[in-house]
């Protein structure tokens, strides 16, 4: 074969193996952008994104406080260990409101599931956002013999919410005349938990989920 033939070939591939390459660099930047794009959405009013601890996902957003004059006091931020827009098969009430006054009842079983004291702390840390907290049990046994008060629904009173955690058939939030019931199957009590804050948190911005 000529060699100026031979050169053009080789040319020909040169330019399409090149092609190629160009077409997968495209291809790596488009999914990097569209992969960074959806890190960040908006759900129930809330703006989240999601970040990674290690190899663990987090999805985060910020609530603004206000202080006694209406003024923005600061940002707060809570952390989700699931996607809330994965949550929207768990029930919840339409309009929920939290009251300045909180019991928070839990089961005494709940402490046999692995995620138990992790929705503790977050329930936790977001009820008492200028509120007062109590901590009681479901359970008067339990309580009497762990020195714990003791608390159901009847606890409800025009300034006091009470917010039960229990095991059920089915993930759900059930809304009992101010007496909120966050309960869960099996131990997925941190998706509850974390459903029935997002679910809070659509009700002061007017969202229905």
């Amino acid at each position: 074969m000529p060699k100026r033939k031979t050169e053009k070939k080789e040319e020909k591939q040169l330019k399409k193996i090149l092609g190629i390459l160009a077409l997968i660099i495209i291809g790596v930047v488009i999914g990097i952008f569209l992969f960074k794009g959806n890190t960040k959405f908006k759900y129930a009013g809330l703006d989240f994104d999601l970040q990674y601890h290690g190899e663990i996902p987090i999805y985060h957003t910020t609530i603004p406080i206000l202080d006694q004059n209406g003024n923005l006091y600061k940002y707060f931020n809570l952390f989700f260990r699931n996607d809330p827009r994965d949550l929207r098969k768990i029930e919840v009430p339409r309009f929920m409101r939290i009251q300045n006054n909180v019991i928070l009842a839990a089961d005494s079983d709940i402490g046999a599931c692995d995620d138990g004291s992790l929705a503790g702390v977050l329930i936790g840390q977001f009820i008492t956002i200028g509120r007062s907290v109590q901590v009681a049990s479901t359970n008067q046994t339990y309580a009497e013999e762990t020195g714990y008060d003791f608390a159901n629904c009847n606890n409800v009173t025009a300034d006091t919410t009470v917010i039960i955690t229990r095991k059920g058939e089915e993930n759900k939030i059930i809304d009992q005349n101010g007496c909120y019931i966050i309960q869960f199957k099996e131990c997925d009590i941190l998706k509850s938990t974390e459903r029935f804050i997002v679910g809070v948190l659509a009700s002061y911005n007017n969202i229905i989920l």
